[in-house]
Order: structure tokens, then sequence, then C-alpha cells
């Protein structure tokens, strides 16, 4: 899984969901609910990833 390295050298790993209908527009944050839970529970957000990648 792809992650980010903050400032103080913690890693934050993330997810990219790809638009399905191949938009390039700047993708949407989503930040999961909690720490220590998966968020996978987000899933595609409602079908947000239809149009944007997030």
């Amino acid at each position: 899984m792809p992650h980010y390295t903050s400032y103080d050298g913690t890693e934050l790993a993330y997810r990219v969901l790809e638009a399905r209908d191949g938009s390039a527009g700047p993708p949407l944050i989503c930040l999961a609910g909690g720490p220590g839970r998966d968020a996978a529970y987000l899933g595609d957000l409602g079908g947000l990833d239809a149009h944007h990648t997030l």
C-alpha cells in the first residue's frame, strides 16, 4: 500500500480509487473516521468514484 511520510517520520498509508469515467480532475481527499479503523468501510463513497478520483 502506498504511504506518505509526515514531517515527524510517521508513515501514513493511503488508497487511491481512480475515477471510473477516466476524469483527470483533482482528487477528493477522504479521511477515515478514527484511529485503528480500516478506511475500506468508506467503499466508493456512494458512487463518487464514477466521476472523481478518491
